[in-house]
C-alpha cells in the first residue's frame, strides 16, 4: 500500500511538471522523495498522537483532582458519621445523609448501588461510606475470592465520577455512571473501561481533547 502511495505521487508530481512521458530515473528519485515525505508525514502523526495523549493525562489528572476533592479536607471522621440506616430490616435498602443530603444505598448479592453517587466527590468521605457498606454486606473482588476494600471501592466511585463528567446529559448510559454500583466485575476498571461499556463505542480521544 505504502509502495502504490509513492508511485502515486510519483504520477502527480510528473503531471505537475508537465512531462509527457515517465523517465524511470527520475520517477525513482521522486519515489524515493515522496517515501521520505511519507515518513515524515507518519512521524509528525505519531508525535501528534503522543502529544494528544500527554494532553489527555494532564487534562484527567486535573479532573481526578477535582473529582477526590483532595483539594478540600473530607466532613466525616468515621464510619459512626455515615449514618447508615436499614431502612426496611431485610437488609436491601439503606439511607445515608451527607453534607445534608439523603442518599439511598441498595444492596443485593455481591453489589451495592448508590443514588446520585456524582454528587460526593472528597475521596476520604468516599472510602469512609465505602466502609459503612462493608459493615454492613462486604463485596467480593474480581477474582470471586477476596473481598474489595474501601480504598478499592472508593476509586471504582472516582472513576465513575469522572466518566460521568465526560459524557453528554442525554447520553443514555448517563444513569449507569452518576449512580455507583460497586461489584466484583468493575474492581480495578478506569474512568476509560468504564465509557467503552457504558457506551458500547471506543474510547475517543477526540471527546477528551474537545473538553
Amino acid at each position: 500500500m505504502k509502495k502504490i502511495i509513492c508511485l502515486l505521487a510519483a504520477v502527480i508530481v510528473m503531471a505537475a511538471w508537465g512531462c509527457k512521458s515517465i523517465d524511470m530515473d527520475k520517477a525513482a528519485v521522486i519515489e524515493e522523495k515522496s517515501d521520505h515525505y511519507l515518513r515524515v508525514a507518519e512521524e509528525q502523526a505519531i508525535d501528534y498522537a503522543d502529544r494528544a495523549k500527554e494532553k489527555i493525562k494532564e487534562q484527567v489528572k486535573e479532573e481526578l483532582a477535582k473529582q477526590d476533592g483532595s483539594a478540600e479536607p473530607g466532613i466525616l471522621s468515621g464510619v459512626e458519621d455515615v449514618g447508615l440506616k436499614d431502612l426496611t430490616g431485610a437488609g436491601t435498602d439503606y439511607a445515608f445523609i451527607y453534607d445534608g443530603t439523603p442518599y439511598a444505598a441498595k444492596y443485593t448479592p455481591d453489589n451495592w448501588e448508590i443514588t446520585d453517587s456524582y454528587r460526593i466527590t472528597n475521596a476520604m468521605d468516599m472510602a469512609i461510606i465505602c466502609q459503612a457498606l462493608i459493615n454492613e454486606h462486604p463485596i467480593h473482588g474480581k477474582d470471586m475470592a477476596s473481598f474489595r476494600t474501601c480504598d478499592d471501592m472508593a476509586y471504582e466511585w472516582i472513576q465513575h465520577n469522572v466518566a460521568y463528567s465526560f459524557l453528554p446529559e442525554d447520553s443514555p448510559w448517563i444513569d449507569s455512571v452518576k449512580n455507583v454500583d460497586l461489584d466484583p466485575k468493575d474492581q480495578g476498571k478506569s474512568y476509560r473501561d468504564l465509557y467503552e461499556d457504558r457506551t458500547g463505542k471506543k474510547f475517543d480521544i477526540q471527546s477528551f481533547l474537545d473538553q
